[in-house]
């Protein structure tokens, strides 16, 4: 099985402009069965703000962020969920990653097909 994986954003951090209802979201080059999403949070200040952040495919939640002290990555497990993108949604706080890694594994049969997300927009 070949595992595909996403980068998004390196070397640097991005936040949102707002402190309620922001996300950011990663397009991926197709249909996705995602295992799990690695994000790396900030490191120099303001890591609390992860907190309470959700992780999303499509429709299914995989689930939300909850921040411990010193912890720098967290690992969202997304069991299988299928789409080609996915999104992190924080309600209460600014979004800000350093990095986002989506593992999974390119969804090829007819049924997994049928959870194609259309175009661009958001899910």
């Amino acid at each position: 099985k070949q595992w595909y994986q996403r980068r998004v954003r390196g070397n640097s951090s991005t936040h949102t402009s707002g402190t309620s209802n922001n996300w950011r979201m990663a397009t991926l080059s197709g249909n996705t069965i995602i295992s799990k999403v690695v994000i790396s949070n900030r490191v120099d200040c303001c890591q609390d703000r992860i907190n309470g952040a959700q992780v999303w495919v499509r429709d299914t939640m995989c689930g939300t962020v909850t921040y411990e002290a010193g912890k720098d990555t967290y690992e969202i497990d997304c069991g299988g969920a299928v789409g080609r993108s996915v999104r992190i949604v924080q309600n209460d706080n600014y979004v800000t990653l350093c990095e986002v890694q989506v593992i999974g594994s390119p969804a090829e049969d007819a049924s997994d097909a049928e959870c194609w997300d259309k175009g661009d927009r958001d899910l």
